[in-house]
């Protein structure tokens, strides 16, 4: 159940840290090689480039382009981001009309569904698309490097960088690599599943101090049971929810759970954790953990 995932992931504490040194300290050959940047600069005739067009097709999308510090860039969005009070004034579009009339250059989707063929015209008319939806931390660096690398200088790709990372950098930081205890996070209830090695939640143990068992895994999620859970033999299960539990259902995990292992209820939005205060769920956590 639990797997060792393959490459290279963020798998202590001190790994966020190191992450945010090359951010702060620039280390620009090495960690962008693999990002084609779009020039804004005056093109070879002295004639400036327009800044790329953006049609934003989610509320999430949204925001990470506002926490980009992109929003001139926006020329049309979703109804759901009309809620968003800096993009009231912009004309609603969707997916199959955002080339045609608004002549995007960049398009920002929840996903790509399974039938991707309107994706796919978009992309031979010219635009990009991508899909901002992260699942952990690293997803997050990559996403910001790709979508910045299109749409913004490289110094306001770094500062993005910075104001997700430092703080988190901080937490973890302050977090003593020894005595860790080990922690599943469960996330999925009917049927019980605990949070996956590539996920925010395993993400967020690791910073807040104790030791994911999970983290390392390919997964979002995994399949376990009551029985898996005793197996696994964690010092600490964390129920992770969106919403508090009802009581029926908090009670029944109290009742069904060894006491030997230290049961903790946890509220966490993962959609917000991202694009506004992690630190703030980081140090919940971590005092969750740590009372």
């Amino acid at each position: 159940m639990l797997k060792n995932r393959a490459g290279l992931r963020i798998v202590q504490s001190a790994a966020f840290f190191c992450l945010w040194l090359l951010v702060a300290c620039g280390d620009e050959d090495r960690r962008h090689q693999d990002v084609q940047r779009v020039p804004v600069l005056p093109d070879a005739v002295g004639i400036s480039k327009a800044p790329p067009r953006v049609v934003s097709l989610s509320p999430r999308a949204s925001r990470f382009v506002l926490a980009l510090g992109a929003v001139d860039r926006l020329v049309g969005v979703d109804e759901g981001s009309r809620s968003i009070p800096q993009l009231r004034h912009l004309p609603v579009t969707d997916l199959a009309r955002a080339r045609s009339d608004f002549d995007a250059d960049v398009i920002l989707v929840d996903e790509i569904g399974l039938d991707d063929s309107v994706e796919r015209r978009v992309r031979a008319e010219g635009a990009q698309v991508f899909a901002v939806q992260p699942h952990d931390l690293e997803d997050v660096v990559a996403l910001a490097r790709a979508v910045g690398a299109t749409l913004l200088e490289q110094q306001e790709v770094n500062r993005y960088e910075r104001e997700i990372l430092r703080p988190l950098a901080l937490v973890a930081g302050a977090a003593s690599d020894e005595n860790r205890p080990r922690a599943l996070g469960l996330v999925g209830f009917d049927p019980l599943e605990l949070a996956g090695g590539h996920s925010f939640e395993t993400d967020l143990i690791q910073i807040a101090g104790a030791t994911s068992m999970t983290h390392g895994g390919d997964e979002t999620r995994e399949p376990t049971s009551i029985e898996g859970i005793h197996l696994s033999n964690p010092d600490i299960l964390i129920v992770i929810s969106r919403e508090p539990l009802a009581p029926a259902k908090e009670a029944f995990l109290r009742s069904m759970i060894s006491g030997e292992i230290r049961l903790l209820f946890f509220e966490f939005d993962r959609d917000d954790f991202w694009l506004e205060d992690a630190e703030v769920d980081a140090l919940r956590l971590r005092q969750l953990l740590f009372p």
